[in-house]
């Protein structure tokens, strides 16, 4: 499925999230400066260039917020009015390289917020409705808290949900935003064994359970998510232990 270009965008200011920060530069031999290799790295500022921002489009974000959509269109302006200045063949100045550090960490905020506004909510959704799925079947289920993080969003809190089918404890486990090919991941897995089937959303939004997961991932079937597909999650895990 082709990334939308909501999407591209969103990994295009991640990417540049995750080279803001100065190199380690490793050697075996002590005749090199490996800080001043570091230093000359940091200073090419490869995330300063409109680039990072081409994909942007202020009608993509129409679902926001009023105040997050005014929030990210400046923060986007003002990033390309800085790197359209920097020459395509010369590092940036002191001055540019200044001002598009301060302007590319507002970007990176402005969309961050949002991104995991988003994140969060669709994690709630998905375990409301599993929560709701297991009261249903008299499983008894409760959350606690985990810690995540990912490029662009920082560190951040997530509900992980725990449902209790007696006699099996299963762990219904946000593992991350930013995964391949999608826009978001669980992982089911019975305790205590190693046995997990796993969650995707893709880029429409839409969530799948992979289902035969014991052939291998890409062997494994692909099932929309559902009430069907949350219970036959369960008959599976309990097929192994």
């Amino acid at each position: 499925m082709q990334q939308p270009r909501r999407e591209k965008f969103i990994l295009d200011v991640r990417q540049s999230a995750r080279t803001l920060q100065q190199p380690r530069v490793e050697t075996d031999s002590d005749k090199v400066d490996t800080d001043a290799i570091a230093e000359i790295l940091h200073r090419a500022a490869l995330w300063l260039t409109p680039r990072v921002v081409n994909h942007y489009a202020a009608e993509d974000f129409t679902n926001c917020s009023e105040e997050q959509q005014q929030r990210l269109d400046l923060a986007v302006n003002e990033f390309r009015y800085i790197a359209e200045q920097v020459s395509s063949d010369q590092p940036a100045d002191i001055e540019q390289f200044t001002s598009g550090m301060n302007r590319v960490r507002n970007l990176i905020a402005a969309l961050g917020d949002i991104v995991l506004d988003e994140w969060m909510l669709a994690i709630q959704t998905v375990e409301g409705q599993a929560t709701l799925w297991a009261e249903e079947a008299g499983w008894r289920a409760r959350t606690e808290k985990k810690k995540i993080r990912e490029s662009l969003l920082g560190t951040y809190e997530a509900p992980q949900l725990l449902i209790f089918a007696e006699p099996d404890l299963f762990v219904f486990d946000p593992v991350a935003r930013f995964v391949p090919g999608g826009q978001g991941s669980f992982d089911l897995a019975i305790q205590p064994s190693y046995y997990t089937t796993s969650l995707y959303r893709d880029y429409n939004g839409d969530w799948y359970v992979h289902l035969e997961v014991c052939n291998g991932v890409s062997q494994s079937k692909r099932v929309a998510w559902g009430r069907d597909a949350f219970y036959e999650c369960f008959e599976e895990l309990r097929a192994f232990v």
